[in-house]
């Protein structure tokens, strides 16, 4: 790789400015317990509101009535492959998509922790041997 320049640097933090400042609002909920309960995220082009609550469990399983985190990183990462079967792809997007599956190993992981541990779809955090 080649060593960056200072126009390369400014460049990129204009980029990342302009990528920033699309970003128009973040709201994020908590419940009574002071844990994560909803909310929405909003950018140009982008509407996410969050799943609010738990699903629970067995016959009290509840629809979903919001976004995941991993169905939003799903949808980067097909973004992402999508590119890579046009001109468009790079190392760069190979890799980006790399990362975005060890971010759903990651948190399939942690779910599969959670249903060992008899929590899944509840707001009850892992204890003992589990965390």
């Amino acid at each position: 790789m080649e060593a960056q320049t200072q126009s390369d640097r400014d460049s990129r933090a204009l980029i990342d400015a302009r990528i920033m400042a699309s970003r128009t609002f973040e709201e994020y909920r908590r419940d009574s317990d002071g844990l994560p309960n909803g909310g929405v995220s909003e950018a140009r082009g982008l509407l996410i509101n969050w799943q609010t609550g738990p699903l629970g469990q067995g016959s009290q399983r509840k629809a979903p009535n919001g976004a995941r985190v991993e169905a939003v990183i799903m949808a980067a990462k097909s973004r992402l492959e999508f590119y890579q079967s046009t001109d468009l792809r790079c190392d760069e997007t190979s890799r980006a998509i790399k990362h975005l599956k060890e971010a759903l190993d990651e948190l399939h992981d942690r779910t599969d922790k959670r249903f060992a541990a008899g929590v899944k779809g509840t707001n009850l955090a892992l204890a003992g041997p589990f965390k």
